[in-house]
């Protein structure tokens, strides 16, 4: 079980885009940070983060890497 603390998933940040693909699999996620305000409404598979409303400036994602 490894924590992976303050990721940028990855694709654009660009208003419209609500999917991204973090670096490992997600097994929990610790808290994710849209736009500098935590946020709550999303759903998580396998590498995809996939997002309700899609951020203007800025993600960063804690989580483990497994299930805990």
């Amino acid at each position: 079980m490894q924590i992976i603390a303050n990721e940028t998933p990855r694709w654009s940040i660009d208003w419209s885009n609500k999917t991204f693909i973090t670096e490992k699999n997600v097994g929990s996620v610790i808290d994710l940070v849209v736009d500098w305000i935590e946020y709550f409404d999303f759903t998580v598979s396998c590498r995809k983060v996939i997002l309700s409303d899609a951020p203007t400036l800025s993600i960063k994602m804690d989580y483990y890497d497994t299930i805990v």
